[in-house]
């Protein structure tokens, strides 16, 4: 979360409000992709794989065991 003060940075630095909301809503989505991608194990799409990121992630089955 950020703070009252870093968003008055934010519009300070010549930023809009409505800026601050597009970023918040950008990286909700991508991270609600990304979640989605991985419990549906969706291909990759040939034009991204190229920058594709080797990352192992611990099953959520083995997480949920904890």
């Amino acid at each position: 979360m950020i703070t009252k003060a870093e968003a008055a940075a934010f519009v300070a630095a010549g930023f809009s409000e409505k800026q601050i909301l597009d970023v918040v809503l950008a990286v909700a989505v991508k991270t609600l992709r990304n979640i989605s991608n991985h419990i549906f194990h969706n291909d990759l799409d040939e034009a991204v794989a190229p920058y594709r990121v080797a990352v192992k992630l611990a099953p959520v089955v083995a997480l949920a065991n904890e």
